[in-house]
């Protein structure tokens, strides 16, 4: 039989253990390492005609490449400075990854703007191609 300990669980059991890369009373902040691997698969991705996850990439990871930085507190040590050193050289390449990715997902965003503007005018004219490429035949006139 279980002791009645272990059937109610109080409200230290809920709460999220903090780390030292947590905020004291904020969320827990991602390892930058794991940050950056998954910046990089999404930037990966989007080569494979997938240029949704470059968008994803650029408005998940834009606040982590662009935004203000933790400045240490107090002298820093040799310690803090390759922290710091570490956490500089990740951010530049999330930041590389996300400005890429924008760019491919902007260049995505004009070749299918301009293909579906020349689809929608031009599909009569291209004849047995214009047909053979759509996957609905609209009625009516051409």
């Amino acid at each position: 039989m279980s002791s009645p300990q272990h059937a109610m669980s109080g409200p230290e059991d809920t709460q999220m253990s903090t780390t030292d890369n947590a905020a004291p009373g904020g969320p827990k902040r991602p390892n930058p390492n794991k940050t950056l691997q998954v910046c990089r698969y999404y930037f990966l991705g989007g080569f494979f005609f997938l240029p949704c996850l470059w968008l994803v990439n650029v408005l998940w990871f834009f606040p982590e490449a662009f935004g203000h930085a933790d400045l240490p507190s107090g002298d820093p040590t040799d310690d803090d400075a390759e922290k710091e050193t570490r956490r500089k050289r990740i951010r530049g390449l999330t930041r590389r990854y996300v400005i890429i990715s924008a760019v491919g997902a902007l260049v995505w965003a004009v070749v299918l703007g301009v293909w579906n503007y020349l689809y929608q005018t031009r599909r009569s004219e291209w004849g047995e191609w214009g047909d053979a490429v759509s996957a609905i035949i609209p009625r009516g006139k051409p």
